[in-house]
């Protein structure tokens, strides 16, 4: 079954995360709600939770196919990862390169977090299970590495138990994880690769548990429209004024009830989620999530420093971490309407350079993992069945 809805909403949530990494002075970075849109990865985890439930329900609800379940969701993340991956180690190569004939660069080459003994962990996608303080290489895979490592954990749960033994377990785990990050977290909600796994881990978990009782919530009827407005008041509200505050805290509950809402499909909102435009964004969302930051590193922020130099006019300042660590470039250019316009032709090339990925990349990766677990792999031959669409 397909959630169009849901799509909708991963498609608008993938580019709030793009715009929240482009560090630019611009109407858009000053709203609240992109400031903050690091939360929308929590909308992520619980998105999956429900849909990885819902599509394997008569699986690995059954206590049955935990390969081929794992062998999928491989094949459904780790494809692109690798492909980002090597794309930012051939940067470093070509930026060691330069740095040997002469050129001046702002950063060197194999530096900090793109080291080369931290690219092993992230071929592994084991980079952000709290080995580092900080995310290494492509910045947003850091949320893949704890994604992946989530769904070993939900399978071996699902297929070594079963019954009332499987929900306490579960309930269990989506309680202790949400814990974990509530006492150990400095910045709130915002964990990534030291608590990056328990964050998951209780969104997932969320997710899972509005699955399994979504079809026993009472159906809006003629309040669906006015039910998703309220929805998304609370989403966009709580994103917009929750940011590394206790109350980001929340996150795996404000979107869980999201994901309930727009799972029924009651409304006009839905209807508008579900037009073919916002059907593109969700189906490239995972494209757009992983390609965004090595958009923002090779072109926007290469580019913006050689316009600098070349016309000798100041279009870079010295953005201040709120959170405490090192100062960035922020992108000044020459006011926030110059700045407006750079945010959306950076949010263009992002869509344009995602929709390519997803053809190239992700569907015969993900048609080809099928095949393999179903026990059929055949290259070049039929296209595998369609699967539901608004997954992680």
């Amino acid at each position: 079954m397909r959630y169009r809805a849901l799509d909708g909403w991963r498609g608008l949530s993938a580019l709030g995360v793009a715009l929240f990494h482009l560090n630019a002075l611009g109407h858009f970075s000053a709203l609240g709600f992109v400031q903050n849109s690091f939360l929308l990865v929590d909308f992520f985890f619980v998105l999956s939770g429900f849909v990885i439930t819902r599509a394997s329900a008569d699986t690995l609800g059954a206590g049955r196919g935990a390969g081929p379940f794992l062998v999928r969701r491989f094949g459904r993340v780790y494809p692109l990862h690798f492909v980002m991956l090597a794309a930012f180690l051939a940067m470093e190569c070509l930026k060691l390169w330069a740095s040997r004939h002469g050129a001046v660069l702002n950063t060197p080459p194999f530096a900090e977090a793109k080291s080369l003994a931290t690219l092993p962990s992230n071929l592994l996608m084991i980079q952000s299970l709290g080995f580092y303080e900080h995310p290494t290489w492509n910045f947003p895979a850091w949320s893949i590495s704890v994604e992946f490592w989530t769904y070993v954990v939900f399978a071996l749960v699902s297929v070594a138990t079963a019954g009332r033994t499987r929900t306490w377990f579960l309930a269990g785990l989506m309680v202790g994880s949400w814990a974990v990050v509530a006492m150990f977290s400095r910045h709130g909600q915002e964990v990534m690769a030291d608590l990056g796994f328990f964050r998951c881990l209780s969104g997932f978990l969320a997710g899972h548990f509005v699955a399994r009782i979504a079809d026993r919530l009472p159906r809006p009827g003629r309040f669906g429209t006015l039910v998703e407005v309220g929805a998304t008041v609370l989403a966009v509200g709580f994103v917009s004024v929750a940011g590394t505050s206790a109350l980001g805290f929340a996150a795996p509950l404000v979107f869980a009830a999201v994901v309930a809402v727009f799972a029924a499909e009651a409304g006009a909102l839905s209807r508008w989620l579900s037009t073919a435009p916002l059907q593109a964004l969700g189906a490239w969302s995972f494209a757009i999530y992983m390609l965004h930051v090595f958009v923002l590193e090779n072109l926007i922020g290469r580019v913006v420093v050689i316009a600098e130099r070349h016309f000798g006019v100041a279009l870079i300042g010295v953005g201040h971490d709120p959170l405490g660590g090192a100062d960035y470039p922020l992108i000044l250019l020459g006011g926030r309407f110059e700045v407006d316009l750079l945010a959306i032709g950076y949010l263009a090339v992002v869509i344009l350079l995602a929709a390519v990925a997803h053809r190239v990349v992700e569907i015969p990766a993900r048609t080809a993992f099928r095949r393999l677990a179903d026990g059929r792999l055949r290259f070049g031959t039929a296209r595998a069945a369609g699967e539901p669409r608004a997954s992680a």
